[in-house]
């Protein structure tokens, strides 16, 4: 089977280059990644044979169409995130590439990394994305549902990674129940829990307003407040997403505000060596959100490293989290006792950690590539 896989794949722990090595390593399979035109791409080893081929831009259409006929694969399979292919602008022409595309005979799976539902697409909610007042809720709505029951009226079939996009999806933008299958992200290099680690907890991801990292460190300032340990710290490892610089802004102003400087460190972006030391050490990884849209790429991270996963009680992260099992599921507002859980709980700490040890191998690399081969097959062969 030869299958074009069509996304970015930078950086190293990006969704796409995971996928792809474990599709590589497969018998009779042939992958093509259609990237964009940054040289770095051409570099990655291990994920197929890589083109460096489309414009972050409205271009990238016809930079797609202009390749994938040389290629003839059985299976084109599309990532999409609404800044992958050149900001929201671009976005708008996904829908125009999934037809030619299909016009043109091929066939097309999708994987939604994110599903909005309608009624939460308000003034407050944009605001975590963007400053712009051009940014009104009912032109918004208006242009993701287009997005939307575009992606599941144009593809053979649709992936996204947890069950409640999948129900947001069906109920609010229409889609088949049959047309739509859950993946979860993959787990790689599953490593067991670890007893010597050091005194900081860790959060590693893109550092924007939809995070609610305010909620974080108003806790963890609380925490240092009325803990005996002043030693502890919180990294805060990952850069801003260009456009959201607001966002890094307004957190170190907060870390200023409430005088933590010396409890809380930003490295910006990392290599994977740093991040993987960063992850062995740390005494458990906070994922907070203010909402989610997405399934949870440092939640995959996090159980890769049998840690204990402090994550907020919403979304998808309420569903993928087992309170007290595999992880510990805390309200914005009570940031607080989960480092201090931490703290005073060794044992149960433990007990977690060796819960999300075997929660990573329910869901490894192997088996979700598998997945999506069992996918690619059944689109492939449907006529």
């Amino acid at each position: 089977m030869r299958v074009v896989l069509i996304s970015s794949v930078l950086p190293e722990t990006h969704y796409s280059q995971c996928l792809a090595k474990a599709l590589h390593k497969t018998n009779d399979f042939e992958l093509i990644i259609y990237a964009d035109r940054s040289p770095e791409n051409l570099e990655i080893e291990h994920i197929g044979h890589v083109k460096a081929i489309w414009r972050k831009s409205i271009f990238y259409v016809l930079d797609i169409l202009n390749e994938i006929g040389s290629d003839r694969p059985d299976v084109v399979h599309l990532q999409h995130e609404f800044n992958m292919y050149g900001g929201l602008g671009s976005a708008v022409f996904f829908p125009l590439l999934l037809f030619l595309l299909r016009t043109r005979g091929y066939k097309v799976v999708v994987t939604v990394h994110a599903v909005v539902e309608k009624k939460i697409i308000t003034k407050s909610f944009l605001s975590l994305f963007s400053k712009s007042k051009l940014m009104v809720p009912f032109f918004v709505r208006m242009a993701f549902s287009f997005i939307y029951f575009s992606i599941g009226r144009l593809a053979s079939h649709v992936i996204v990674h947890t069950t409640s996009l999948k129900t947001s999806y069906i109920t609010d933008y229409g889609i088949k129940p049959g047309k739509i299958s859950v993946i979860p992200i993959g787990v790689e290099e599953i490593k067991a829990p670890t007893v010597t680690k050091e005194n900081f907890f860790l959060y590693f991801g893109y550092i924007t307003k939809r995070k609610g990292l305010q909620y974080v460190i108003e806790g963890f300032a609380k925490f240092i407040e009325n803990s005996s340990n002043k030693n502890t710290r919180l990294v805060l490892a990952g850069g801003c997403i260009p456009g959201q610089e607001f966002a890094l802004y307004e957190i170190n102003q907060l870390i200023e505000n409430i005088e933590l400087q010396d409890y809380v460190q930003t490295t910006g972006f990392i290599s994977r060596s740093e991040l993987d030391d960063l992850f062995l050490k740390a005494k458990a990884v906070v994922i907070p959100a203010e909402i989610t849209i997405a399934g949870s790429n440092p939640l995959s991270q996090a159980l890769s490293h049998s840690k204990c996963i402090l994550a907020s009680k919403v979304g998808c992260l309420a569903e993928e989290i087992d309170h007290g099992i595999n992880g510990f599921l805390v309200n914005n507002n009570a940031w607080e006792k989960a480092f201090s859980f931490v703290i005073t709980q060794p044992e149960q700490v433990l007990l977690i950690e060796k819960n999300a040890y075997k929660k990573a191998q329910d869901r490894t690399w192997e088996k979700v590539k598998n997945m999506h081969i069992s996918v690619f097959q059944k689109t492939a062969n449907n006529t």
